[in-house]
């Protein structure tokens, strides 16, 4: 077979697909007994902030992020900064705030990362494949919450000074 006719054989296959998933989207699934798709939940209501009013950023909210490093004065012209949660302190985000600019964390909270100082709190068995594109990044079991509660619960509480935690 050349490659040519295996390319239309392909182009041929996924069109025949394409044409399939079209009629039974149009027929709602019934022609062939498949049952109609339950509506989507509603999302739950926003939770109240305690201890203060919250901030909701606007839509267009100018940001710069910030991971590799801790950002210093000179700021740039920006509304708010994403910055690495462990690597800033709350003396980082309190000079952002004195210079008018929010500053929310990153956190990771799906994949272990083997160069934070939590790593020894992670059992093996909620370490899961490594992440291709990032050495040193593992996926996280998260059906295995009663491990990981305790440990998302301590990096919550180390980041309490940003405005939205």
């Amino acid at each position: 077979m050349t490659l040519a006719r295996l390319s239309r054989s392909r182009i041929t296959r996924r069109i025949a697909i394409l044409a399939a998933s079209i009629a039974l989207a149009t027929a709602g699934g019934a022609a062939v007994g498949v049952s109609q798709a339950a509506a989507a939940p509603a999302p739950p209501p926003p939770v109240a902030c305690a201890g203060g009013p919250c901030w909701h950023p606007a839509l267009k909210t100018s940001w710069n992020w910030v991971l590799s490093a801790v950002p210093a004065a000179p700021y740039r012209a920006v509304q708010m900064y994403d910055v690495d949660g462990f690597d800033n302190s709350a003396a980082n985000v309190t000079a952002l705030h004195a210079a008018g600019i929010k500053a929310v964390c990153y956190l990771s909270a799906g994949t272990y990362e083997d160069w934070r100082p939590d790593t020894k709190d992670f059992p093996a068995s909620v370490i899961g494949k490594a992440l291709l594109e990032w050495p040193g990044e593992n996926w996280l079991d998260i059906r295995q919450i009663d491990l990981l509660k305790p440990i998302m619960t301590k990096r919550m509480d180390m980041i309490r000074y940003y405005p939205s935690i």
